[in-house]
C-alpha cells in the first residue's frame, strides 16, 4: 500500500470520528441551537462551523451589527471571554459561553466600515536596487 494511500485511509477515518463528535454535538444542543438561530436570524452571517464542542460564527459588518450580535445573545444567558476595545479594531474575536451548558460560540466579527487614516509622518533610508544583466 502506498504511503499516499495509507495517509488518505487514515485522514477518512479520523474524519469519520470528527462528524460522529459533531452529530452528537448537534443532537446534544439542538434546543439551543434552534434558540440562537432564532435570536441571530436578522444578522447576516457570513460562515458557521461546527466543532465537537462549540459553534463557530463569521460575520461582518458596523458596530451595530457587533451590538446585535450581543443583545441576541445576552439573553440566551451567553456572555462574552471579552469585550471590544475602546477603540475601533478591523477584526474582533471572543468566546461566549453560558454557566449552565457547555455550548460554546465562537464569533469572528470583520469590521466592514475601515477606513485609511493618516497618523503621522517618518523618513526612512531604503536600499533601492535594479536588474544589471552581463
Amino acid at each position: 500500500m502506498s504511503s499516499l494511500l495509507g495517509e488518505t485511509e487514515k485522514a477518512v477515518r479520523e474524519q469519520r470520528v470528527f462528524y460522529r463528535k459533531v452529530k452528537h454535538f448537534f443532537r446534544d444542543n439542538q434546543r439551543d441551537l434552534m434558540q440562537m438561530s432564532k435570536a441571530l436570524e436578522h444578522i447576516e452571517i457570513l460562515r458557521v462551523n461546527f466543532d465537537s464542542d462549540s459553534v463557530d460564527i463569521s460575520v461582518a459588518g458596523d458596530q451595530e451589527v457587533l451590538k446585535s450580535i450581543f443583545r441576541a445573545l445576552r439573553p440566551l444567558g451567553y456572555e462574552p471571554r471579552s469585550r471590544p476595545t475602546i477603540h475601533p479594531q478591523s477584526t474582533y474575536q471572543t468566546y461566549f459561553d453560558h454557566p449552565d451548558k457547555d455550548l460554546t460560540i465562537w464569533l469572528n466579527f470583520s469590521s466592514t466600515l475601515c477606513k485609511r487614516v493618516k497618523v503621522g509622518t517618518k523618513m526612512q533610508e531604503v536600499d533601492i536596487y535594479e536588474t544589471v544583466c552581463e
